[in-house]
């Protein structure tokens, strides 16, 4: 039987944060999921650490391609995912054991087309912290809630604190564009096509700032990041 849950996990370069990324996965309490490793041509160890992982937990599926960037990345394990529902986690964060068990469980007793959660912010050699971007919109729990009702939710640019009925993403034909900044595109539609959204104060996530310079967040200021950053603005300003 198809699994209740698909999780995508693009992987380029992490090879030091892809095991524990992986191992919240698979220690969650919701365990009726599949894990959908892509490795994005990455330059290090991704792919053969992934591959170890699926040998010994056939929950783990492991797509090797070419380098795309995040974005298209994620659009492959999308395509290849069964689950009935749908979310995404970047490689090098972590997902607290009960996270998807609370979103899952909140859509199938709602009937709603999104489910989303609060966010920590993982700072190396400081721990965990609010993340600003998701304070004020996860706040307090909403269930059945919409961004019409609740503007604020236009802060809420990440697209993996959320779970996705996967009708309802197939319905609409999301797709990642292939820059950075790739989420606001996706779910800003998303918010505003969903019938209706559960929204919970509850942490569902260890967004990790990395001290490398490498990241995205680490290298916003620089030219390509800055003019990703514009491109991803002016889609979402179309929306």
């Amino acid at each position: 039987m198809p699994p209740l849950l698909s999780v995508v996990v693009p992987a380029y370069g992490v090879g030091e944060y892809l095991p524990a990324c992986l191992d919240s996965i698979l220690a969650q309490t919701l365990t009726d999921l599949e894990v959908i490793v892509v490795d994005d041509g990455s330059p290090d160890e991704c792919g053969e650490i992934a591959d170890d992982y699926a040998a010994v937990d056939e929950r783990v599926i492991v797509l090797h391609t070419e380098n795309q960037g995040l974005g298209p990345a994620r659009n492959e394990g999308a395509r290849v995912a069964t689950g009935q529902y749908l979310t995404f986690a970047d490689s090098d964060d972590l997902i607290p054991p009960r996270a998807y068990e609370l979103l899952v469980s909140s859509l199938e007793r709602t009937g709603s087309d999104i489910a989303a959660g609060n966010t920590w912010r993982y700072i190396e050699g400081k721990g965990n912290v609010q993340s600003w971007t998701h304070a004020e919109a996860f706040a307090e729990t909403r269930i059945k809630t919409h961004i019409r009702d609740f503007p604020t939710l236009i802060r809420d640019r990440m697209v993996w604190n959320k779970v996705y009925r996967r009708s309802f993403w197939d319905e609409h034909g999301f797709e990642f564009p292939a820059i950075r900044y790739e989420d606001y595109p996706v779910t800003l539609p998303a918010h505003l096509k969903a019938t209706s959204v559960d929204i919970f104060a509850d942490k569902v996530y260890h967004w990790r700032q990395r001290l490398a310079e490498n990241s995205i967040t680490q290298r916003s200021l620089e030219l390509d990041n800055l003019t990703d950053r514009v491109v991803s603005a002016e889609l979402t300003l179309d929306v």
